[in-house]
């Protein structure tokens, strides 16, 4: 309920219109905010949390997404795992992945994809089937176009966005937006 304040404190400073009377009569936003608190209910992973609060906040927004739209993203942060959401990050922009958190891109001519996601992601070093299980995850969700890592590809096929449009609008409703 603090962040939720927070949250409707921020928009009123930021977004032109935005008031505690307008977003209480506001359906969607109303309907937001009760299902992502079950969401946060379940969950005490901390990039789960800060997902839900963007939701919120980015919900009340004009550019908002439909209700359908939204009702389907909370799903998405509700059952995608935090090494999910980093791994759809690096896909959306892999170079700017590296650039934003001062990596060094991996000189590579050719490769699979596996090899910049073990550079971008550390984490999952070693653990092919796990990054291949959360890659066809997201591609069976409609978020990317690639269901493996594997498979050789040029260092421009590496350097490629593997998002999708829904995979794009998806980051933008959980991304800190005002």
């Amino acid at each position: 309920m603090e962040d939720i304040a927070a949250v409707v404190s921020e928009l009123q400073a930021k977004a032109e219109g935005v008031t505690p009377e307008s977003l209480a009569n506001d359906e969607s936003f109303v309907t937001v905010i009760a299902n992502a608190s079950q969401i946060a209910l379940r969950t005490h992973l901390e990039e789960k949390l800060s997902a839900l609060r963007n939701a919120v906040q980015n919900s009340a927004l004009p550019e908002a997404p439909d209700d359908s739209t939204m009702a389907v993203f909370l799903n998405l942060i509700d059952t995608l795992t935090p090494a999910h959401m980093k791994l759809l990050k690096v896909l959306d922009d892999p170079r700017g992945w590296f650039s934003r958190n001062s990596l060094q891109w991996p000189n590579v001519k050719s490769g699979g994809l596996s090899t910049i996601v073990e550079a971008a992601l550390p984490e999952l070093k070693g653990r092919t089937e796990f990054s291949n299980l959360l890659a066809r995850d997201m591609d069976s969700g409609g978020l990317t176009s690639t269901s493996s890592l594997s498979g050789i590809m040029s260092a421009q096929g590496l350097e490629a966005r593997r998002t999708t449009d829904l995979g794009r609008q998806f980051l933008l409703f959980i991304e800190k937006q005002v």
